[in-house]
């Protein structure tokens, strides 16, 4: 036991010695290394400059404004790309949980022929029909909060339909031979997600934008919603697929943001550009900065929050 104490001592006061003698394989200064980042960012920032001069013209009138929105949306329509006709739903509702005060549906359909989105469905006690709300999850993995929000909207006559993104809830998509995600927390799988989905012309954003269009289809079907009064809010992540949504759907009348509300040239030059379902390719050559999904969506009402200590710079 002495001998291999002793062996272990040496070889620990060794460590430093050898750490020093291994060289540096850097092969440019740190400052160098930043050089084609630095590089892209020029042109991030001429991009987002023309776009501030084209704001500051639609805001001079009232003819202005609407034009500029026109032309917002359709630059938006462009990244995001073409969409597939729709086909039919095939909804399902697997099961019912009556609360104290509302109930929750279990429901599955399909966007897309074969692509599953589930969702449960908070339905006020009564008979309707109801104001309804789509609830867009973020990255974070306190899943039960999500439903806290629902219930609280529920027993305020308020129904809403929580839908599980792409990559979370019971959508994992990367999966072990165990059929367990293979991907530390959501934000990997949706990043490794996107890049085959750029490497074909889109995006994964543009695939939420489009399971979330369809969850509003869905909640048109149903009897007891009024489908007059339909509205979307969402937190982080869910956020960012609220800000998505409202740029081109037209059926919401009202929206809240919360904890994504930014600027993307700021977060782009701070933290860069976050996972794979944080941004679409091509945003800052169509001059869309994140405001413009609010401005799109205006004159409706927009509800923006924002956390004191958020990490997303506002």
């Amino acid at each position: 036991m002495k001998s291999f104490c002793k062996f272990l001592w040496v070889a620990l006061c060794c460590c430093p010695f050898l750490l020093s003698a291994q060289g540096n394989f850097n092969a440019l200064a740190w400052k160098q290394s930043l050089a084609y980042n630095s590089y892209l960012m020029r042109d991030v920032h001429q991009q987002y400059a023309d776009r501030r001069n084209e704001l500051a013209k639609a805001v001079q009138s009232k003819k202005a404004m609407p034009q500029y929105q026109d032309e917002l949306r359709k630059n938006y329509k462009a990244i995001l790309g073409d969409f597939p006709d729709k086909t039919p739903l095939n909804a399902k509702v697997l099961k019912v949980s009556q609360e104290n005060g509302f109930k929750v549906e279990k429901i599955i359909f399909e966007s897309l022929p074969k692509r599953y989105v589930t969702a449960n469905l908070y339905l006020p006690d009564g008979k309707g029909p109801f104001p309804a709300s789509l609830e867009l999850c973020g990255h974070g993995l306190s899943g039960k909060l999500y439903s806290e929000e629902a219930t609280l909207m529920a027993l305020n006559g308020i129904a809403v339909l929580v839908v599980d993104p792409i990559g979370q809830g019971e959508r994992v998509q990367l999966l072990d031979e165990n059929g367990k995600a293979a991907t530390r927390g959501v934000t990997t799988e949706h990043t490794l997600l996107n890049a085959g989905c750029e490497l074909v012309g889109s995006s994964l954003a543009a695939y939420e934008w489009w399971d979330n269009h369809r969850a509003l289809d869905y909640l048109e079907t149903r009897s007891d919603i009024d489908k007059t009064r339909l509205a979307v809010y969402g937190s982080s992540g869910g956020g960012t697929q609220t800000a998505y949504l409202i740029g081109l759907e037209d059926r919401l009348k009202v929206a809240c943001i919360c904890s994504y509300f930014s600027q993307r040239e700021r977060v782009l030059e701070l933290n860069g550009p976050s996972d794979g379902c944080q941004h679409i390719p091509g945003e800052g050559e169509a001059h869309i900065e994140i405001a413009d999904w609010g401005i799109m969506f205006a004159p409706k009402p927009l509800l923006i929050m924002s956390g004191l200590y958020d990490f997303v710079d506002y």
